[in-house]
């Protein structure tokens, strides 16, 4: 028998988490060096990366519950984990009420409002390509993107009662027309 990677890694859930995080990283960043990308990119992807590894283990404790959510049929579609957006996706993720990313990870919720393919956001673009803005903003961020993005958050409530309002600019670029990072 194979032993996964959580077994490799001492048996915790949290080793396995951080070491896909780095397999991932490391090899996205390779690839990406391989197929032209900037060396910029891949210093925003390491830069980011504790970010992710929080991502990964939000993304897979949701994953593991969606599961079980879709197994006892209180959850219609079954989770899924892709790749596309600059990010590991986690589809149909019960633990967000929309769509959230962290540094390199984006979760969705299993709403097919929320799905990476819906064009229900503001530009007309698909959501993913709208959260995929918020991976380049992590990439820039790196670990001060999850403060930064709760205090103008939390400031856009205050402000603007809503958390995606204009106090709010890491949200202010994503939601423009067409998205992009910044405003």
């Amino acid at each position: 028998m194979t032993p996964t990677l959580c077994e490799l890694t001492g048996g915790k859930f949290a080793n396995g988490a951080v070491t896909g995080a780095f397999a991932y990283t490391f090899g996205s960043v390779a690839r990406d060096i391989q197929n032209g990308a900037s060396l910029g990119d891949a210093i925003g992807k390491l830069w980011s990366l504790p970010t992710s590894v929080i991502g990964l283990a939000y993304g897979g404790v949701g994953y593991g519950l969606g599961w079980i959510g879709y197994g006892l049929g209180l959850q219609a579609l079954p989770p899924e984990i892709a790749l596309g957006n600059n990010a590991i996706q986690f589809i149909n993720n019960p633990l967000t009420a929309t769509a959230t990313t962290f540094g390199n990870v984006i979760v969705y919720n299993p709403d097919p409002v929320y799905h990476p393919s819906s064009t229900f956001t503001n530009s007309g673009m698909p959501l993913g390509f709208e959260e995929m803005q918020h991976t380049l903003q992590g990439q820039a961020l790196g670990p001060l993107y999850l403060p930064a993005h709760g205090l103008l958050g939390a400031g856009a409530l205050l402000f603007n009662g809503n958390w995606h309002g204009p106090f709010n600019v890491l949200e202010t670029g994503p939601h423009s027309t067409p998205p992009r990072p910044w405003p």
